[in-house]
């Protein structure tokens, strides 16, 4: 760049990641309970075009008390990345559902329209579950040309590898999805809208 020269970043993308939310003898426990209600539950989300079982509009995982202790420590979490953007504002949960995914399940691309920040936690995610994949709010745009170097700065996708105990947070005006999964063992998330 020559002297007087700028490059100044707007409208970053921001993503949070928390590696290990809750201890293993909770995460038991919540796992558990899924699979106890993912038997007795409908399938919610009517109008998906994926294969993912969910409790999306059949069940809000805040009335059951046995989720809890993970709703508290989501929203601590949302609120402390709140706060990156100089936000004080008491951001509260709208939506709450869990997701199991079996071997050649998906969930194709989507934004939570009505919300500010949206969250999964992995509860559990055996070799092969499908990645989350985020998009650039630029993907419609032509993309730049022979990049040498994959950043956040030129990347139009950006995988996220689901792994146990993980907890991701980002703009509900992401686009995202999940990749196929190949896992042979479910592939259990949590999912949570806030506003």
């Amino acid at each position: 760049m020559e002297s007087g020269d700028n490059i100044t970043t707007l409208f970053p993308t921001c993503v949070f990641t928390s590696p290990s939310l809750l201890d293993s003898v909770e995460n038991k426990k919540i796992s558990d309970r899924v699979t106890e209600l993912s038997s007795k539950v409908d399938n919610g989300g009517e109008n998906w075009s994926c294969n993912t079982l969910n409790s999306l509009g059949t069940l809000d995982l805040r009335d059951d008390p046995a989720f809890s202790e993970v709703i508290d420590a989501v929203t601590d979490k949302v609120r402390k990345f709140a706060r990156f953007f100089d936000s004080d504002y008491d951001y509260k949960m709208s939506e709450s559902s869990y997701n199991v995914s079996l071997k050649g399940n998906f969930q194709e691309g989507h934004v939570h329209a009505r919300n500010i920040f949206s969250c999964v936690y992995y509860i559990s995610a055996p070799v092969g579950s499908g990645n989350l994949l985020l998009y650039s709010n630029e993907n419609e745009m032509m993309p730049l040309h022979n990049i040498t170097n994959y950043t956040g700065y030129n990347c139009m996708t950006f995988p996220i590898e689901p792994k146990e105990g993980l907890l991701v947070i980002f703009k509900s005006s992401v686009r995202h999805m999940v990749e196929v999964g190949h896992n042979e063992d479910p592939r259990i998330s949590l999912s949570f809208n806030f506003n």
